[in-house]
């Protein structure tokens, strides 16, 4: 846990220091007089290329930028860093990119990384006192896994993106919405509640436009993260199927379909004198 705290401390600080150096203040400028921003969160790789076959848009949400614009919104990306073994590189690439793309390290301050990596050691005098279960007490196995956890990057992440919202706040960025490419982690959830905290008004939709295999539960949101007030105001699944999954502990969780924009290509958006009717889109299963 102490080599991985300290793999962490580094990975931390080589992308805040990067962005600072690459990105500088650019964000001041770049929301100045923006209106109605909304926000999508997914996710960025280092091969990043300013195309719609790049995986920021051609995997997540491919068409929800062009949609939003096209609806009177300001769509900003936010996405979370994977697989880049050069930020400086990435960070160059997105300078030039005809998209809004911001990144949290651009935003936060050296206080919220301080406030960030303290935090496992003030967990630490947190203990659990678990009620036995079925005459077992598993109170030590509990808070072993407790203590292996406070070093995790999902929980040192979330904690330094829950310092997010009320930077925002200073930059005089007040987002409508979010759009959340929801998988669960850890690192939603922070990010989720320091908006709140910060903008109680704002709109947070979390879309699963995919199928998870059975056993994968995290997806599925629990009544822990309701009390705690972390769960977006919409979930957004594909058909009957997603539904049942997102609601399995959760029933009167409110769900609604996605919209496919993957499939927006297909068929040509209609104009205002288009007079054909009874248009079909068949989508036939994979293994067919």
């Amino acid at each position: 846990s102490i080599l991985r705290f300290g793999k962490y401390l580094l990975e931390f600080s080589r992308k805040f220091v990067s962005a600072k150096i690459v990105l500088g203040d650019r964000c001041r400028q770049l929301f100045q007089e923006r209106q109605n921003v909304v926000l999508i969160r997914n996710f960025i790789a280092g091969q990043f290329s300013d195309t719609h076959e790049d995986i920021l848009e051609s995997h997540y949400f491919p068409g929800l930028y062009d949609y939003l614009e096209k609806k009177n919104y300001t769509p900003v990306f936010l996405p979370v860093v994977i697989r880049s073994p050069s930020y400086r590189r990435l960070y160059q690439k997105v300078l030039k990119s005809r998209k809004a793309i911001v990144f949290p390290e651009e935003f936060l301050k050296l206080q919220d990384y301080v406030y960030t990596f303290f935090m496992p050691f003030r967990a630490l005098g947190l203990k659990l006192t678990p009620p036995p279960f079925n005459h077992w007490q598993l109170g030590d196995l509990l808070n072993e896994e407790y203590c292996t956890n406070l070093t995790e990057f999902g929980f040192l992440y979330a904690t330094l993106l829950s310092c997010l919202g009320k930077r925002f706040k200073e930059h005089n960025l007040a987002p409508k919405g979010i759009i959340n490419w929801m998988e669960n982690q850890a690192l939603e959830k922070g990010l989720i509640k320091g908006l709140k905290e910060s903008f109680p008004g704002i709109q947070v939709i979390g879309s699963q436009p995919y199928f998870s295999p059975d056993n994968y539960f995290s997806t599925i949101s629990a009544n822990q993260e309701k009390q705690a007030g972390l769960l977006p105001e919409k979930i957004l699944v594909l058909g009957p199927a997603g539904k049942k999954w997102a609601t399995e502990f959760i029933k009167d969780l409110p769900v609604d379909y996605s919209p496919a924009f993957r499939y927006a290509s297909v068929i040509p958006e209609p104009s205002a004198n288009d007079q054909l009717e009874n248009v079909f889109l068949v989508l036939l299963p994979i293994h067919i």
